[in-house]
């Protein structure tokens, strides 16, 4: 198949002069974007899209490029208009030869690791301090609201970082999710009873106390059972897997690049889902689990929410009552997840069902006049067998196709077991540690921590025997 495929878009500068990007002066161009990390299916990704753009670039040098954005646009040859690809912003530029550079660029997502918040306030003594994160400044402001608020709310505060830090204002924009086309995304709603459920942040077991906003987004997408990315328009927002807003995608056999298909033989089935929470010593955590019946054709996976600091804050505020005592336990974030953790069936009740995502894993190059989604659901024949699954990242080459892909690893095998990630054991045993440390200072009546030096240790007349002592 011919594709014919036309580019557009400019470069600006740090001065807001530009420069103008079109077929003649632009090699090559690719832009990958991501929901989950390699090839381990989860929810709560929040990954910068990549571009790589080989380009003409003249009078400037790398040290001018630096920095820099980019805008970009294509057009098929069955197009009437130029469809935007993305906005992004130089971190590397190599110079070739000549005009020529090989340019690296991230697209907005990229700002949410900025980390220089500081805001001031007064303790209870009237002493001046400062907050040291961007978590502790939020919960200072006593403020519940739902996930996506609360993604708009720290949308506003990065934009103000980043306006003191660069001069650059309104960087990120939030686009709202779309609701009315895709229904409720998981745990906007308590299923079944149609309230919308509100969340309070609370660092007081330690969690999400960070200063990279990043991070926050992370936990925020995590309970919203999908991703946070910015789309082709350069709005940062919420994803869903398998949301109806984008439709179904469909390629087969005269589309697929020879010999680049791959189709798992199974699909990912929800077995565990565990919602953990250190408040109240873990007494409100909950879990909800079921069987595989056929293990030829489903692979099991899990969901575990736990070290989340809007997790704590729901917990404090409806389990233990800061608020309004409501649940007993995490029972109804447990719901929620389990509904559309990968599986995107309910809009509001159980009764309701818009659409149900496959998770199938997958990896194929596309040579179609279609433009693929991240989370975009889509139906492949291949070999006279039709598969559906869900685009977990996808890549747009310039006049060379797209690469997608659906990740997921076959956990029924003693090979993948054996190879758990460290990371991942690393934070398990981290955690259960933490967990028994606490168990054992509430069990020992200690009720305060203090860090100090062997020397001041030394120099105290009577030591608080309620308070633990960490000796540097």
């Amino acid at each position: 198949m011919i594709i014919y495929e036309q580019i557009s878009g400019s470069v600006t500068f740090r001065n807001r002069t530009a420069v103008l990007l079109s077929d003649s002066n632009v090699i090559s161009a690719s832009v990958k974007r991501q929901a989950c990390s390699g090839d381990k299916f989860d929810t709560g990704g929040v990954y910068a899209a990549q571009l790589t753009l080989k380009c003409a670039v003249p009078g400037t040098n790398s040290f001018i490029l630096r920095g820099a954005k980019i805008s970009l646009s294509s057009k098929y040859g069955s197009e009437n208009a130029f469809s935007p690809v993305g906005t992004f912003w130089i971190t590397d530029a190599k110079k070739i030869a000549g005009d020529i550079y090989q340019i690296t660029a991230l697209d907005a997502v990229c700002w949410l690791d900025s980390s220089s918040f500081a805001a001031s306030y007064e303790d209870a003594s009237g002493q001046s301090r400062i907050f040291d994160s961007v978590a502790k400044y939020m919960e200072s402001q006593g403020e519940g609201t739902s996930l996506e608020n609360w993604c708009f709310d720290l949308t506003a505060i990065v934009n103000s970082l980043l306006e003191r830090m660069t001069g650059q204002s309104n960087v990120l924009t939030w686009l709202a999710y779309n609701g009315s086309v895709n229904g409720v995304y998981t745990n906007e709603y308590a299923l079944g009873s149609g309230n919308a459920l509100t969340f309070f942040l609370s660092t007081e077991a330690g969690s999400g106390d960070s200063d990279c906003p990043r991070d926050l987004f992370r936990h925020l997408a995590k309970l919203a059972g999908g991703f946070i990315f910015v789309n082709e328009s350069g709005y940062l927002t919420l994803g869903q897997f398998s949301m109806p807003e984008f439709g179904t995608a469909q390629i087969d056999d005269s589309c697929i690049q020879q010999d680049s298909c791959e189709i798992a033989d199974y699909k990912l089935q929800t077995v565990v889902i565990t919602a953990q929470s250190d408040i109240g010593n873990g007494i409100y955590n909950s879990a909800s689990s079921t069987v595989i019946n056929d293990y030829s054709v489903l692979t099991p996976i899990r969901f575990q929410l736990d070290s989340n600091p809007f997790l704590d804050g729901f917990a404090a505020a409806y389990c233990r009552g800061d608020g309004q005592q409501i649940y007993e336990n995490l029972g109804v974030i447990i719901d929620g997840v389990w509904n559309f953790a990968h599986r995107f069936r309910y809009a509001g009740n159980v009764q309701d069902v818009i659409q149900t995502a496959e998770i199938r894993p997958f990896s194929c190059i596309a040579h179609s006049e279609q433009r693929f989604h991240l989370g975009q659901k889509i139906g492949i024949t291949y070999q006279g067998i039709y598969h559906e699954s869900t685009i977990t990242s996808v890549t747009w080459n310039f006049r060379g196709g797209w690469q997608l892909s659906c990740a997921g690893a076959d956990t029924r095998s003693m090979a993948d077991a054996l190879r758990a990630s460290r990371t991942d054991k690393t934070l398990s045993e981290t955690r259960t540690r933490y967990r028994k440390y606490v168990d054992a200072v509430h069990g020992h009546g200690i009720t305060d921590n203090t860090v100090m030096t062997q020397a001041e240790y030394d120099a105290l007349e009577s030591p608080d025997a309620n308070t633990l002592y960490l000796i540097l």
